[in-house]
């Protein structure tokens, strides 16, 4: 099909390319050198890639099926290398694992391909994350621009001196900072990401078209996903505060469509719109969790879904790095709380230290870290032989998985977690290892251990999650008042089939009251219950289901497996 298949896709969109187009650089200048190199990028597009793309076009949203699910991991706590972390793919193949996202993106190339033919075989598609906004210090583009490369040097916004610079920092948080001397350059170069990143120039067209070869080479190196970084900053501009400016909308909506005419099952995710992604990500969601638990109350996090949850987003109780948090501290503040105390509390609460607390997390300058079971206090009750305290973090840590799978999008899980790994702090190398053991995953075959209890049980709320219309991507979820902020209520609508999921935060009994008289029955199980004054047990949770509970014959989804 080659060319003709390109030339097919670039026809029905043409008007829209070119509007988009116009929309970032306000003339259709370069645009046929865009559409040039866009046509090259579909050539040199792997055959068998585009098979995958013909069947699974990420428009078409296969990602958000109930039977997606999703694990993080860190390639240096999996034998240091890709060609040593393929070993432990069929466990999560087994897992019923959908999507991996890597901790860090490789560089593509015949390791990165190997390895994601080797996550295909298990059923499994690969995410990495990327960055839109910046590249690093030592990137080819600054090598180019040093060595007196002029194009090069317009990737980036360079300064002969700090006044103009200093016009900029004027609206930008914290003042200063934003901009360092380049030795390598030999001007002041804008760094708004960091330190050791140079921020780039999207106002030159040769900067989205080089970012996008870099997008399309993980492509056709196999990656299915990327999760971008830096959405937010992609568009500077002087008296602004270089934050959420509406050309970055317009920027991300031309990368959208670009992916989508060379290599339309690629799928694009990150903290932005819909409209300039196909998944969102919702990079504060563990942070939230934990501070409801921390704090028993619900009302935060309720609030934080209601914004979040109209949509399919990436979601986890925990990611491979600390957490922050990054709360909504006006509305906090609402409650009596304010910022720095806090997070002082939670710091406190998390490490252990704060009366009632069972969590064993490690605090460093970058936030809490520690595996889930830490943080839960399965780590401390295991380490204790307190069984009873053991089984209610069990329960504790399937209830953080049962808010996830209620929600819409993909549920996302850090590796080791599904079966209650800790995490070691390295002190030395300022970093903690990851949860993943080959040792206590290979226990989810002794009926005995609280690691099988883990494995099987979420594979057992999977099941539920995939068979249950309620569950279907176009289900309606809404938050029911149930008159107790210490438990989150979410409901799920799919014509007459109702889910509703009841999600006790705090220690204590709760009772929660919903004025309907028709009862519901237990999806776990099989128990009737009438939710008019319903008492929910210290840190569990209910699915509840009304209607037919059957799964909806929409035919077949599209899986790796089918190619």
């Amino acid at each position: 099909m080659g060319e003709q298949e390109f030339t097919v896709r670039f026809e029905a969109r043409e008007a829209e390319l070119r509007d988009k187009w116009c929309a970032v650089f306000g003339s259709e200048v370069g645009l046929a050198g865009f559409r040039a190199a866009l046509s090259e990028a579909y050539e040199a597009r792997p055959a068998a890639l585009r098979v995958l793309d013909r069947k699974r076009p990420a428009a078409d949203r296969w990602f958000a099926d109930a039977a997606y699910r999703g694990v993080f991991l860190d390639i240096d706590d999996l034998g240091g290398s890709l060609a040593e972390a393929e070993g432990v793919l069929p466990y999560f193949g087994e897992a019923g694992m959908s999507l991996a996202e890597l901790r860090v993106a490789p560089e593509p190339g015949p390791a990165l391909e190997h390895f994601a033919a080797a996550c295909r075989e298990e059923g499994i598609d690969l995410c990495v994350p990327f960055r839109l906004d910046a590249v690093p210090a030592d990137d080819v583009w600054v090598t180019e621009a040093a060595a007196g490369d002029a194009a090069a040097a317009r990737h980036f916004f360079l300064f002969d001196g700090w006044e103009v610079p200093s016009v900029y920092e004027q609206t930008l948080p914290g003042g200063t900072g934003h901009f360092v001397w380049s030795e390598a350059l030999g001007r002041v170069v804008m760094c708004q990401t960091g330190a050791g990143f140079y921020d780039l120039n999207y106002g030159e067209p040769a900067v989205l078209t080089g970012m996008l070869a870099r997008l399309f080479s993980l492509a056709d190196a196999g990656v299915a996903m990327v999760r971008l970084q830096g959405t937010d900053r992609l568009w500077k501009a002087p008296g602004t505060n270089g934050r959420g400016l509406p050309e970055n909308a317009r920027v991300l909506a031309l990368i959208r469509l670009a992916c989508e005419l060379v290599c339309p099952s690629f799928v694009l995710a990150g903290p932005a719109e819909p409209a300039g992604v196909h998944l969102a990500t919702d990079e504060t969601l563990p942070d939230e969790l934990w501070n409801a638990l921390a704090m028993q109350d619900g009302r935060l996090l309720t609030d934080h879904l209601k914004q979040t949850a109209g949509f399919p987003a990436l979601r986890s109780a925990r990611r491979l790095q600390p957490l922050a948090w990054r709360l909504d501290y006006a509305r906090l503040a609402g409650f009596g709380m304010a910022e720095e105390a806090h997070k002082h509390f939670l710091n406190t609460y998390y490490t252990g230290a704060f009366p009632g607390s069972s969590a064993t997390g490690v605090w460093t300058p970058a936030g809490i870290c520690g595996s889930a079971a830490q943080l839960a206090g399965l780590a401390k009750a295991q380490a204790a032989g307190d069984e009873k305290a053991a089984a209610q973090a069990s329960h504790l840590l399937q209830m953080l998985t049962a808010v996830l799978m209620t929600l819409p999008g993909v549920p996302m899980v850090a590796a080791g977690d599904e079966f209650g790994g800790v995490e070691h702090w390295d002190e030395a190398a300022g970093r903690s290892h990851g949860a993943f053991s080959e040792l206590l995953a290979g226990r989810r075959n002794d009926a005995t251990s609280v690691q099988a209890e883990l494995f099987w049980k979420l594979a057992e709320l999977a099941d539920i999650r995939r068979e249950n219309p309620c569950f279907a991507e176009r289900a309606e979820v809404s938050f029911p008042e149930v008159f107790n902020d210490h438990v989150l209520a979410i409901r799920r609508q799919m014509g007459p089939s109702v889910l509703l999921g009841l999600f006790n935060l705090s220690r204590e009994e709760q009772m929660v009251w919903l004025d309907e008289d028709a009862p519901y029955t237990d999806a776990l199980t099989g128990g009737e219950t009438a939710v008019r004054g319903l008492k929910v047990a210290p840190q569990a949770w209910l699915w509840l289901t009304q209607g037919d509970t059957r799964e909806e014959e929409d035919g077949p989804v599209w899986t790796l497996d089918d190619l």
